[in-house]
This record gives C-alpha cells, structure tokens and sequence, in this order.
C-alpha cells in the first residue's frame, strides 16, 4: 500500500503540520517499531520544512552517533534529489557539507549528535529520535543519561520562545525519556498502540480517525492474530 493509504499516517502528517505552524512547539510522538516514524518525522519533516523555510537549523539526536547521521544522510538525499531542486528553491550550501552536518543557502542546517554528545549543540528545532537503545531498558545510569540530554538541550532554547522540539519513539521502560516528558513537561502527546486496546478516536481537523479495539495499526503488516 501507498502510505497516503495509511490512516495512522494521516493523523500524524497532520500532528506535523500543526508543530510546523507552530500551534504546538513541543511534540512527543510514541509509535511502535516499523511504523515509519524515523521516515516520516525526522527524514521527511524537516526536508519539507527546509523547502519552504530554508533559515530552519536542525539539530537530530538519536541514541547512537550511526544512527543520528543515517538520519541526516537521508535528509540530504531527498534535498539533492531532482524531484525536491523542481519543487523548491532550497538548495545545501556548496561550501559546508559533511555526513553528520550541513547548512542551506538561506541560513538553515541540518546537524546530526548522538545522545551522549549534546554538549554545545543546538538548534531552532531539536528531534529526539529513539533516543534509547532498545536493550538498556533496564540500564538506569544510561536512562539517566538520555534524561539528561534531553533537558540540557531543554535548557538551551536555541531559539527562544519559537524553540521547537520533537521526540519520536516506542517505549522501552517506564522510567524512560517519555516518562520523564510526560510527567515533568507540557508536551503535545501522540500515542499509538502496535494493537489497541480500547476504541480510540483522534481529530484529524476536518475530520475523525477512528482505530478500533483489536485493530492493528498497520493491518498490512501487522494482524491481531500473529
């Protein structure tokens, strides 16, 4: 299936479209594994958001330093891609280009970090994707560790009152990143299950998605009786 034909996929464009606007400046989105939301919020959000404001600085965390520039060698595909030079104007500066960092003609860039470097790092929008690694979920001192990332950049704010920040995950403990945010900071909040447990209903603006009990959120890949 084409990912327009995907109704969860929908709910978040429109989550996206409403932190782009700024309607929301904070932004934590908790989605199973394979569900596209490295894809979709930290690869193509901010490639969409630099082609119509080329001054956006991105900065991208993850838990590893592979995974932080994988992130932002997509980004870069995309935007040298012929495709997005004939859809819009933005265009990488020529002079500072490497795998882990670069910037736009217009003021912008785009810079990769893993967790445990964040140090002297910031920018106007921040995206925390998975910042765990899946197998410390019972490794308190690194969970601390991504904790404390988290609000040193938190503390920063890069951009003053117009700071954004983006974190996309599933959950690995419940004293996790999201945890934290949830209970200690005023976030917008998507959460979706692999399977739900009650009918759920999310505004969509115009309209209403409905994911109703025992559907899967991905019923292409994922069916309730595996």
């Amino acid at each position: 299936k084409r990912l327009v034909d995907q109704a969860y996929i929908t709910l978040i464009v429109y989550m996206l479209e409403s932190f782009l606007r700024g309607d929301t400046n904070k932004l934590l989105v908790n989605l199973p594994g394979r569900h596209l939301k490295t894809l979709l919020c930290s690869v193509f959000f901010p490639a969409y958001a630099l082609g119509l404001d080329p001054s956006r600085r991105f900065l991208i965390i993850a838990h590893s330093e592979n995974l932080a520039e994988d992130i932002v060698r997509q980004i870069r595909e995309i935007m040298t891609s012929l495709w997005y030079k004939e859809t819009f104007e933005t265009r990488i500066s020529d002079g500072h280009s490497r795998k882990d960092d670069f910037t736009i003609k217009g003021g912008g860039r785009v810079r990769a970090a893993p967790v445990r470097s964040v140090t002297g790092k910031g920018g106007d929008v921040i995206i925390f994707d998975d910042p765990h690694n899946v197998h410390d979920w019972d490794d308190d001192r690194k969970k601390r560790k991504v904790i404390e990332a988290f609000e040193i950049l938190v503390s920063r704010r890069d951009g003053g009152a117009m700071s954004q920040m983006l974190v996309i995950g599933h959950r690995v403990a419940e004293d996790d990143l999201s945890a934290n945010i949830l209970d200690n900071h005023d976030f917008e909040h998507i959460c979706l299950p692999l399977f739900a447990t009650e009918t759920l209903k999310f505004d969509l603006g115009q309209s209403t998605w409905e994911l109703a009990k025992g559907e899967s959120l991905r019923p292409d890949a994922f069916r309730p009786e595996q």
